[in-house]
């Protein structure tokens, strides 16, 4: 019982998990929507990831809140942006701001399928991978010591190894 999915796991043993956090598709989005009017001209926007995390790293939002739940999600289905203020409401703050509400849903889902706590975050895919700002809001919160995944593609090679270990 819990708020979580059970997955088959290695060995015959389960996985808890959850779902359908706001990530990657959520931050696309929104940079979609600050995009839209160069796109609309003709200029769409060149390497745009590199700026918004430069951005980022720099911002420290006090009151601004983002909430990148718009999709429907395991944590809701109404995103929302709080306290606004005119020093805030860049790009820097806004992204920064959403860095840390996805950091607050991963550590709300870590304490639901791991409520005995834990001793490291292991970091894998490309938007924790490639993203420092998102990492170190993470780890802030977390506060205990984290890894890079050593596989680029983790996803993929867990899937390989559970294959590997259902016909061995």
């Amino acid at each position: 019982p819990g708020n979580w999915q059970l997955r088959p796991y290695f060995k015959g043993q389960w996985l808890r998990t959850i779902t359908h956090l706001p990530a990657g598709r959520a931050l696309n989005r929104l940079l979609s929507l600050l995009g839209e009017l160069a796109t609309e001209q003709g200029t769409p926007l060149r390497e745009p990831w590199q700026e918004i995390c430069k951005l980022a790293e720099r911002a420290n939002p006090k009151k601004l809140h983002v909430d990148l739940s718009f999709f429907p999600c395991a944590i809701g289905r109404e995103g929302a942006f709080v306290h606004i203020t005119e020093d805030e409401f860049n790009v820097g703050s806004i992204f920064r701001s959403a860095f840390r509400s996805m950091a607050r849903n991963y550590l709300v889902a870590a304490k639901k399928v791991a409520p005995e706590g834990w001793s490291k975050v292991v970091f894998s895919g490309g938007l924790a991978i490639k993203t420092v700002v998102l990492r170190d809001e993470i780890t802030n919160l977390f506060g205990c010591p984290h890894r890079l995944s050593d596989e680029p593609e983790a996803a993929l090679a867990g899937l390989l190894s559970l294959s590997r270990s259902i016909h061995a």
